[in-house]
Parts: C-alpha cells; sequence; structure tokens
C-alpha cells in the first residue's frame, strides 16, 4: 500500500470517478487546512481518498469516500473488508491519525472492520428515470399535487453560480433557526473556485419573497444533494418540491443516472428534526442503500483526551460539543 497525490499518478482517469477522487476536490479540502492523499492497494487494485485535520494535539483521519478499484466501482465485500483492515494497519504504523472517522453521509460501507465503533446508516439514493413523467410518478401523490399548485402559483425557478449569495441567505437561516451549526460564506465561494462546472445552485421565488435554495455538486454519473435551506416567510408550500422536481430534469438532460440525498439514521425519533428532512428525500421516489460506518480509535490515549476535553468545554460554554451528532444511530463495538 502506497500514497500518491493524483488519480493521474497510476494511469486511472477521473471521469472514471466520483468527484470526491478528483484532483479539484482534493484541492478544495487542502483549502480548508487538512492534509489529503489517495492511498492504493495494487495487489487488490483499489483507491480511496482520505483526509488529515490537526486538532491541537490530536490527528483526526477521515475518509472522503470509500474504496473503489481502478475502473471506478464497488468492491466486493471480501475485497473492502480485505482493504480497509490493511489500510488502518497501514496508516498506525505510520502515524498518520489517532482516529479515523466516516466520510460525509453520500456512501456508506459493505463491510465492519475489526475493533471499530460501528452503526448501521442507510443512503438515500434516487435512480433518474428518463422523463418527467417517470419522475412524478415515482412521488408521493401530494407531491405532484403541490408542484402543479407551485406552477399555477408562478413560483420562479433559478439555476446558476451568481444566486449563491440568495441560497446562502435561506441556508443560513435554516440552520440558525433549528439550532444546528453551518458553513461560512467562503466555504461555497471556495467550492464554486475549485469546482466551477461542477456545482449548482438552485433558488426559488414567489416575485420578491425567495422561497427557498440549495447547493449541490456533480460528476459525469451523479449529483448530490449537499446543502439546502428555506425561507423563513415561505408562502408556497410546494416551492421547494417544484425547486427539486427541476433540478431532476436538467440531471436527466445530463444523463446522470442517480442523484444522492444524503443518509438515513435508522434509529431517529419521530419527533426529531432529521426525521422529517429524511422523510422528504423518500418521498420523491428514492430508495434507502443499507450499510455502515465506523470510528477507528488508533491511539486511545489522545483520543479518549480530546474527548474530554471537549465534555469539560461543553460544560463551560453549556453548548454541547462532539465530533458528530449521534441521533438515532445505535452504535456499537466489533471484535
Amino acid at each position: 500500500m502506497r500514497l500518491i497525490n493524483s488519480l493521474s499518478e497510476i494511469g486511472l482517469k477521473s471521469d472514471d470517478f466520483p468527484i470526491f477522487f478528483w484532483d479539484q476536490w482534493l484541492a478544495f479540502e487542502k483549502s480548508s487546512k487538512c492534509q489529503t492523499f489517495l492511498f492504493v492497494d495494487e495487489t487488490i487494485k483499489a483507491v480511496v481518498p482520505f483526509k488529515v485535520h490537526k486538532l491541537k494535539f490530536l490527528k483526526k483521519g477521515e475518509y472522503i469516500y470509500k474504496p473503489l478499484n481502478f475502473s471506478g466501482n464497488e468492491l466486493s465485500i471480501e475485497d473492502e473488508k480485505e482493504f480497509i483492515e490493511c489500510f488502518h494497519d497501514f496508516l498506525a504504523k505510520k502515524g498518520f491519525c489517532d482516529v479515523i472517522f466516516p466520510p460525509q453521509h453520500v456512501v456508506n460501507f459493505k463491510c465492519i472492520p475489526e475493533k471499530t465503533q460501528y452503526f448501521s446508516i442507510g443512503i438515500i439514493i434516487l435512480d433518474i428515470p428518463k422523463t418527467g413523467e417517470e419522475v412524478l410518478s415515482k412521488m408521493k401523490a401530494n407531491y405532484r399535487n403541490e408542484i402543479r399548485k407551485a406552477r399555477k402559483m408562478n413560483i420562479q425557478v433559478h439555476f446558476g453560480r451568481k444566486w449563491v449569495n440568495e441560497f446562502y441567505e435561506v441556508y443560513r437561516q435554516t440552520h440558525q433557526l433549528q439550532g444546528m451549526e453551518y458553513e461560512d460564506i467562503e466555504h461555497f465561494n471556495r467550492l464554486i473556485h475549485f469546482m466551477p462546472e461542477n456545482a449548482q445552485v438552485g433558488i426559488s421565488k414567489l416575485d420578491a419573497n425567495l422561497e427557498c435554495g440549495f447547493f449541490n455538486i456533480f460528476d459525469y454519473k451523479t449529483a448530490y444533494y449537499s446543502y439546502a435551506g428555506i425561507g423563513e416567510k415561505t408562502i408556497v408550500p410546494g416551492s421547494n418540491k417544484l425547486l427539486l422536481y427541476e433540478a431532476i430534469r436538467f440531471y436527466q438532460a445530463q444523463g446522470f443516472k442517480k442523484f444522492i440525498f444524503g443518509g438515513c439514521r435508522p434509529h431517529i425519533s419521530a419527533e426529531d428534526k432529521k426525521n422529517e428532512i429524511q422523510n422528504f428525500k423518500i418521498r420523491f421516489g428514492a430508495e434507502i442503500e443499507q450499510g455502515y460506518h465506523f470510528i477507528k480509535i488508533v491511539s486511545p490515549f489522545r483520543y479518549w483526551l480530546f474527548e474530554f476535553a471537549l465534555k469539560m468545554k461543553s460544560f463551560l460554554i453549556k453548548r454541547e460539543l462532539s465530533f458528530f451528532n449521534k441521533s438515532g444511530l445505535d452504535i456499537k463495538w466489533s471484535d
């Protein structure tokens, strides 16, 4: 196993891989003050993107995506597990990181590695149909009705990077109202800077009223529902559904096969806001691909010390701080 900085170093074409393997994405990640690598196993013929953040005295590693073979396709469960076990051993021996976290909720793993904290998690995926009517037919009936009403009320849908400030306004408002952390505007400007042809901003408006917005990314096969928000004074309930419907029609025209809506937590309570968001996505006709995420603790002393420091800071500022939100997850230990 060895590390490289670009797929081109081993003669692979980025077009065959998700955007998270591309040079542009790795450059974007580096711009947020982390190190990025591609790790290659030439026996299994597989590669994975990875990043490392230095947090005070802790080196936090994180998968950017899961390992894929040299053709950009998924590994078998046996090959995935063999790759990951070798990869974890490699990281530990080289001292790359103290803990390894899973990727963002665009992908999950088939296997459960040894000696990890793991949990089941689904990925909500819409197989993009060939026609607009097929898209509508897969949705819940009330969604179709709301989309038709939004059209009759002359909701305007706009796509283009020039709408990033309008998107950010509703994104920030939504997260503030829900008490959730959110990215600053520079995060989105950097995404546009590094991937101007693979970032899509969309908003919907009724006259001067900003109804909702999203910021998505895409590669040559797949679109990823990345960030979204809804206006504080939304007038038309179907405006967000119409915006997403038009986005799916755009992806159809590009020949995309899938639209990744994000993660699905299997044990979320009905009262949790995340449950409402998950159901909103599933009602577009999406399916849930089941799998796992895991956390590998490489240096237990450093990790638990950092966790203790987070708990102390949480107590002092009276706000919970943690590496990730554990709601709706049943976390277990593997042997």
